[in-house]
């Protein structure tokens, strides 16, 4: 990033409280943070002068309440802040708060928490002590937000608060299997959404397994562009992965970089078309996203295995 809003802003963390943490009387306008792990989903800055040191006393401009809890990076367009989380009801909200002082402007009701769909799953499944269904981040173009749950509910609402449509992809694709929490979130390219599913394929348990996908929807109208199937031949936990698909350009092609199932390979956003992969990235359940340096693809491969890094051509 360059001079913007977040060279002053530290911490913005929905578990319970919003916190604005900066070192200054205003807040400059600049650059957005419309999504998880910033504009260009790297989770690089060229910020300088961060503030390294907040507190009750110190750094704090505004903190209010959040309506529920939640582990989703909030995002950020000019004036507005976008949170997703959930309510001790058991509601999943989406909340729009101003970014000068932290006033609710609106909240939506997405859905319901509760999850009874039946399906194929392992017997012993677990959720991790610090998941919540609002983990995956909301993503936004600055005309449309998108909000996605671990429920499977996926939503578009205008800025005034107007749902444009709403959907859910474990009535559409199947009931997910991941072992701690489905939290992977959804990424805009031009005028679609897209989101990846990344879990247990249950293989070892049935004759015909569980796919993962990655799949598309029109940004305006939530119909379901394109989908393509990514079973990979990792087994049991090794399937699931927790990570954001990478939207970026290598060597002059647009690219959607997918990290999981013990592999890594890259799609035509526009049409889901794979263009390579590299498989045999063996240590699953990955958390860590893929990232870029726009020559080099850096991937983590999940359970303390080495990082690896990735010339695609």
């Amino acid at each position: 990033m360059t001079q913007s809003f977040f060279k002053k802003l530290l911490s913005l963390f929905a578990f319970g409280w919003l916190s604005l943490s900066i070192f200054a009387d205003s807040l400059p306008a600049g650059d957005n943070w419309p999504q998880w792990r910033g504009p260009s989903g790297t989770s690089v800055s060229g910020e300088k002068d961060l503030p390294i040191t907040w507190n009750e006393q110190r750094g704090i401009l505004w903190k209010v309440p959040l309506p529920g809890t939640g582990t989703s990076t909030p995002a950020v367009w000019d004036d507005t802040l976008f949170v997703t989380c959930h309510t001790p009801e058991d509601k999943l909200l989406l909340v729009r708060f101003a970014k000068e002082d932290g006033k609710v402007v609106w909240q939506r009701e997405v859905g319901p928490s509760e999850d009874h769909r039946e399906g194929p799953r392992r017997s012993k499944l677990k959720v991790h002590q610090f998941y919540s269904v609002a983990s995956p981040s909301p993503v936004t173009d600055g005309k449309t937000v998108v909000a996605h749950f671990g429920t499977g509910d996926l939503a578009a609402y205008d800025f005034d608060g107007n749902q444009l449509w709403q959907r859910n992809l474990q009535d559409d694709h199947g009931t997910y299997t991941c072992w701690y929490g489905h939290a992977n979130s959804p990424v805009i390219h031009k005028n679609q959404v897209i989101s990846v599913c990344l879990h247990d394929s249950l293989s070892d348990l049935h004759d015909k397994p569980v796919e993962s996908y990655v799949a598309s929807h029109d940004l305006l109208t939530g119909k379901l562009r394109w989908k393509v199937t990514r079973n990979t031949p990792a087994k049991a936990e090794e399937c699931d992965a927790y990570t954001t698909p990478l939207l970026t350009s290598l060597g002059g092609t647009e690219q959607l970089v997918v990290m999981g199932g013990n592999q890594l390979d890259s799609y035509d956003p526009a049409t889901g078309k794979q263009l390579w992969f590299l498989p045999g990235l063996v240590g699953g359940r990955t958390v860590n996203s893929p990232t870029t340096n726009g020559e080099t693809v850096f991937a983590t491969r999940g359970l303390k295995k080495p990082l690896v890094a990735v010339r695609p051509s």
